[in-house]
Formats: C-alpha cells, structure tokens, sequence
C-alpha cells in the first residue's frame, strides 16, 4: 500500500519478493489516477506492461483507473481516463496470465468529495476480486481438438469398408442368376395380349366416310 504514489513507484519493487510466487498466487496492483491526472498515462502503461512480463510465472489482476466524481464527467481528466483503460485492455490483452478488473462508476460507491471509494465501494470491489481470483485459480483450460491425418482419414475409410463388407451376406452366383431369371420371367408381357392392346389403340370405334372425288366445277 503505498498512497498517493504512481504506478512507478508502485511497481518497481524487489523483483526478489515475487521469485516464489508460481500459478497459484495472485498479484493485484490497483493505480493510475495520478498518473492519469497529471498527464503521464504513457509512462503508467508503460510501467504495467513491463511489470506483466517480468511476472510470467504467476497470475495478474490489474484495476482499470476509476472515473473522477469529483471533476465534471466531460472533463480531459475523465476522457483521458476512458483512454488509459482502453489503452490498457489492449497492451495487457496478449498476457495470458493477465487479467483487467472494471472498477464500478456508481455514484453511490465513492464519498462525498467523489475521488475517493466509500465504505460500500470497497467492499464491492474486495468482492469483485475475489471472484476474479477464485476464477483465475479455478481455471480448467479444455484440451484441444486433434485433427486427423491424411493417413488417419484413409485407416478410418478401411476400417468402415471392412466392416460393411463382414456383415452384408454373401451370395453365390448360380443364385443370383436364378433370381435375376426368375424376376424376368414375371415381368414379361404376353406378345398376343401386347399386340392386341396396340391395335385397340389405333384402329377407332367410329366409321370414317369415303373421300369425295375433285369435281371440275370446284369453285369456277
């Protein structure tokens, strides 16, 4: 706890103090409001990311900065505060390890004077990172997916072709001639029944009348 101070000071400490840590400790460092509202939020983020790559071997919550109640919400202050932790999600984005906790800009979570967190505030945020924590220690990455081979594709369409040929029945040829005959044998139409059915369907049932002879008085 070092108030008042940058995130410089915050984190340049012994690096001796963090060898031990390993994947099951958690480091938080909440900082940048002066940094922030004194125009160095270049050197603070500089500064965090830097911290994050020296500590690889153990987990990281960093506080995004929170909003300033006790300046005007369209003030620099409070868009170069929006900027910083934009800024900061992005640079600590590639960190594995590295997880940015959003600080709540409810009112009713700072005091009267609206720099500082009231006693609801903090309490909401001590809340907040210890289900980050709890998720962060908790956390079971899924194994990936194996995609297969060329050779693996074609063992499995083997395999499958094995199979199919094992449990469809054999059939010997003398039997599926006999089948195949037999079949065409049902299927054949009488020729008489055919011819029959043809000539019924040309020849009309209605007698049609004798062609008229050309007459010479046709039309003259």
């Amino acid at each position: 706890m070092k108030p008042g101070a940058n995130l410089q000071t915050t984190v340049n400490a012994p690096m001796e103090s963090f060898g031990k840590l390993t994947k099951k400790d958690v480091i938080v460092v909440w900082g940048g409001t002066h940094d922030v509202g004194r125009n160095e939020s270049g050197n603070g983020l500089r500064q965090i990311r830097n911290f994050a790559e020296k500590l690889k071997q153990t987990n990281f919550i960093v506080m995004s900065v929170p909003h300033r109640h006790d300046l005007a919400p369209n003030s620099c202050v409070n868009q170069e505060v929006k900027v910083y932790n934009r800024k900061l999600r992005k640079h600590l984005k590639v960190h594995e390890n590295t997880c940015v906790l959003e600080v709540d800009t409810e009112r009713d979570l700072f005091t009267r004077h609206g720099l500082h967190m009231n006693r609801k505030g903090k309490e909401h945020i001590a809340y907040n990172i210890t289900k980050m924590i709890k998720a962060m220690l908790n956390n079971v990455k899924s194994t990936p997916i194996k995609s297969k081979y060329k050779d693996d594709i074609v063992r499995t369409n083997n395999e499958t072709k094995e199979v199919t040929n094992t449990t469809e029945p054999k059939m010997d040829k003398e039997n599926l001639k006999n089948d195949r005959k037999s079949n065409a044998e049902t299927e054949t139409i009488p020729t008489d029944t055919l011819s029959t059915e043809i000539a019924d369907n040309r020849l009309p049932s209605r007698q049609r009348k004798p062609p008229k002879s050309w007459s010479n008085d046709f039309l003259w």
